[in-house]
């Protein structure tokens, strides 16, 4: 039982490590402008499109490509579905920027999970703490972006800082459970691994396609948007590369 407790709190703090560092980072340098505010989201869809592209559904495919290919279209459907129940949220009250944070929290709290499953099952395996501390900081470093994504669209809907750090931590939760579940089933089933991959994946492209681009676009110029965008795949790339 303590054994599952370390490893739940593990993989809590490896998200939330990176999540926090990004998030206070948008929040110290907050974009005010029109211009600067569509730079910041095309820059944070390309990070997201780079880490679908060249980390996330490469990964679900090795592990069983029709789980994955399902998965991703469960995730499509799924952030359509929650963007036309917030549509009407926002006709009371919800600004388009905050709709768009929550839809990122929710895209990469499915994200986070399959990341706990990972680091819950190395550090349940591993004969030392050099066998999983090498994956563990990758997977902090990869958060970074994630908690700048959601920190800058929160703040540009007028949340409080308070609020946007909160949110953070509770995108981080199924991190733990993730971690969690790895700790119980060291040999969990790929197909399940390569769903919860594809589901992330079909999440977050249709976010930036859908809310986020679009967003940047109204906000400012496509020429703006598609500069941000570029910017953010070169960094989303070197991240993948990297790790």
């Amino acid at each position: 039982m303590l054994n599952l407790m370390v490893t739940t709190f593990i993989g809590f703090l490896v998200g939330i490590v990176g999540t926090v560092i990004g998030g206070i980072t948008a929040l110290k340098v907050p974009a005010r402008t029109g211009r600067q505010q569509s730079l910041l989201l095309g820059v944070s869809g390309g990070i997201m499109t780079a880490v679908v592209l060249w980390d996330l559904w490469p990964e679900a495919m090795k592990l069983q490509r029709f789980s994955a290919v399902g998965g991703g279209w469960v995730g499509v459907g799924f952030i359509i579905l929650a963007g036309y129940i917030m549509s009407k949220q926002q006709k009371e009250g919800m600004n388009r920027f905050t709709r768009t944070g929550l839809l990122m929290g929710l895209g990469i709290g499915f994200h986070n999970f399959p990341e706990g499953l990972a680091v819950g099952t190395v550090y349940t395996a591993a004969e030392g703490w050099r066998d999983w501390v090498g994956m563990a900081g990758i997977i902090a470093a990869h958060n970074v972006p994630e908690g700048v994504v959601v920190a800058a669209s929160l703040r540009m809907g007028k949340v409080a800082a308070m609020r946007i750090i909160t949110a953070l931590f509770l995108v981080e939760l199924p991190m733990a459970l993730g971690a969690l579940l790895g700790g119980v089933l060291v040999g969990i089933s790929q197909r399940f691994v390569a769903a919860s991959l594809g589901f992330a994946s079909g999440a977050m492209i249709t976010l930036v396609f859908k809310e986020m681009l679009p967003m940047g676009r109204d906000l400012s110029t496509n020429r703006s948007t598609a500069q941000g965008f570029g910017i953010g795949l070169l960094i989303g790339g070197l991240l993948t590369w990297v790790m």
